[in-house]
């Protein structure tokens, strides 16, 4: 079974946790970590954010090539909201602490799920600062109405992962491919998986 406590690496730690108002939604346990390298950070977790649904200004596609054969990239998605505020909501393997990750063991149950929210100058600022990675803004273009129920989506799924935990698998269920199932829910057949 998948696991909701353990010995977490300090960069996946916390479960964020939301409460939904109408269109006001409450976010628990944001990361926001400043990043020089992958070793060197200042870590912190905002312990409360606030958003209103109503007044997203803009969602980002964003790409991470983190290889240096461009097929591969982590892919995550960041919501601009008209105060300024950018949350970046990232599907990925949650590390226990010394664990690596590596594609292989992500086959074998050998991960849990984790749906990371965090600023988009921390999520970002890793790939960028952190790692010396290329990084790719790409504007969603949605139907109108649809960014408020993306966001909606990844929320409830960011509550239902902090009560019960699933695994993370290396083609199934990996930063792309939860993308695009939380977008074909809410625009079905949107994005072909093929």
């Amino acid at each position: 079974m998948p696991q909701l406590d353990a010995n977490w690496n300090s960069d996946c730690e916390k479960t964020t946790t939301a409460e939904i108002e109408g269109s006001v939604i409450r976010y628990s346990n944001i990361r926001d970590f400043f990043w020089r390298t992958t070793r060197d950070r200042d870590e912190d977790w905002a312990d409360t954010v606030e958003v209103n649904a109503d007044e997203i200004k803009d969602v980002w596609f964003v790409v991470d090539h983190f290889h240096s054969l461009h097929g591969m990239a982590h892919t995550f998605l960041t919501f601009e909201f008209n105060d300024g505020t950018c949350l970046s909501f990232s599907f990925e393997a949650r590390r226990r602490k010394g664990q690596r990750y590596h594609p292989w063991p992500g086959f074998w149950r050998h991960f849990e799920l984790y749906l990371l929210v965090g600023f988009e100058r921390d999520v970002l600022g890793l790939r960028t600062n952190g790692r010396g990675n290329k990084d790719y803004m790409f504007r969603a273009i949605t139907p109108p109405g649809k960014e408020k129920a993306l966001l909606l989506a990844l929320t409830q799924k960011v509550n239902r992962l902090a009560e019960k935990g699933e695994w993370y698998h290396s083609f199934l269920t990996t930063c792309n491919t939860s993308i695009v199932g939380m977008v074909n829910l809410i625009t079905p057949g949107r994005v072909p998986f093929t």
